[in-house]
């Protein structure tokens, strides 16, 4: 459009007209800066306002019917107190997956509890005049828990199913006979906790059939008659075309799914937007969770804060590779790299099937090789890598990273 005006516009008006498409471009870059912003922290900051309003209410409630006075408490609690519990629980709530697509209501209150319990540690080192009640803590912590769940039950209509509904949850496969029973087979295998309620014929049915539902272009109708939550795509079957389709027309209604044609894999995604999650019968790989990355990310970055107050140690103990040990750090903190990664040995192919993470200023097979003090085999650092991906927690790397630093002074 730019170069369309200043080829057929002239004078005041090519200028004005430019002036003016440049003024769209920006204000339409800034809006999706913004709305990007307020997608990944709108709930956050909903669920901080509503607890920091709850705590105010309560603080005003209890001071009433404690001391029979409204006003008992002081500033403090609204520009110390109130702000540090609320920081402490939605962290709490970060960490804990709350605010990812795939989330359960025990996620949610254990994690409360877990960030009212690390507050009401804390209490006891606060100067007297900032140990308010020990009450607001526990009146705070329901509130929260209502509040929070409260929010997604009335707008989220996700979590309202994830939270409420009984019984196990209603799906369709959309595909051909032999794809159908393949993806049934494959779910029972996983141990996917669901009602198959049948098959949709991606084709036209010349005649009714009771080996199908119907066909695809009566999905819609069907889902909404038999109350379906999940859709599985078979993806030799259904074209991607057909599935971006009625994964556009269909919304955040359902949760969909696609069975992969080469491999035993199913991808899953709420919208054509989200680049979903995979199902594998095999295994289930901690590191594809969202909250477990979280938590490895936590563990790079409290290990960085550690490193940084032993740097004047190193410099004198291991002063020529200083620079390089800097150079790692500084990229584990920008999240380019991690302190414990996969083994580089194993076979590249398997390798592709582990979740992705960044490459390890230490390997696993580093750290095998320093505890046996044997180069490992590249079946066991493939291994070793599955059963890192698969049982990873934050206590993983704890572990690891002291097993390594131990052997170094055997």
């Amino acid at each position: 459009m730019i170069l369309f005006a200043e080829k057929h516009f002239a004078g005041k008006n090519r200028r004005l007209y430019v002036l003016l498409l440049y003024t769209a471009i920006y204000l339409r870059a800034f809006g999706t800066l913004i709305g990007s912003f307020f997608k990944k922290t709108g709930l956050p900051l909903l669920d901080g306002l509503l607890t920091y309003l709850g705590l105010v209410m309560l603080q005003f409630y209890w001071g009433w019917y404690r001391f029979s006075d409204e006003n008992y408490y002081d500033a403090r609690f609204f520009v110390v107190n109130a702000p540090l519990y609320v920081v402490i629980w939605i962290t709490m709530l970060f960490f804990s997956g709350a605010y990812d697509k795939k989330i359960s209501l025990k996620s949610i209150l254990s994690s409360l509890l877990i960030g009212s319990l690390i507050i009401a540690a804390i209490y006891g080192f606060f100067e007297p005049a900032y140990r308010n009640s020990r009450a607001l803590i526990v009146l705070g912590t329901l509130w929260s828990a209502i509040s929070i769940v409260g929010n997604r039950y009335l707008f989220f209509s996700h979590f309202r199913r994830d939270f409420f509904k009984q019984g196990k949850k209603r799906f369709l496969i959309v595909g051909s006979l032999n794809e159908g029973l393949r993806t049934q087979k494959l779910l029972d295998a996983i141990g996917f906790n669901a009602y198959a309620l049948g098959i949709v014929s991606p084709f036209e049915l010349k005649a009714a059939s009771s080996q199908f539902l119907g066909n695809i272009n009566d999905l819609d109708d069907i889902c909404r008659i038999n109350q379906i939550d999940d859709i599985i795509f078979c993806s030799k079957d259904v074209t991607s075309t057909q599935i971006m389709y009625w994964m556009s027309k269909m919304g955040g209604k359902y949760q969909f799914r696609i069975m992969q044609e080469s491999n035993a894999s199913i991808i899953s995604s709420y919208s054509k937007n989200d680049p979903g999650e995979l199902f594998t019968y095999r295994i289930h790989l901690n590191l594809a969770d969202p909250r477990f990355l979280k938590q490895k990310r936590l563990f790079d970055v409290f290990v960085c804060l550690v490193y940084l107050m032993l740097v004047p140690f190193f410099i004198i103990l291991q002063r020529k590779s200083i620079s390089r040990r800097m150079g790692d750090w500084l990229a584990v903190l920008k999240g380019d790299r991690t302190w414990i990664g996969y083994g580089k040995e194993t076979l590249q192919d398997e390798k592709q099937n582990l979740p992705s993470i960044p490459d390890g200023v230490l390997t696993l097979s580093d750290i095998s090789h320093a505890i046996n003090k044997v180069n490992p085999s590249k079946e066991k650092v493939l291994g070793e890598n599955i059963i890192y991906a698969r049982h990873y927690t934050i206590n993983v790397d704890v572990n690891k990273l002291f097993q390594y630093v131990f052997s170094r002074f055997k």
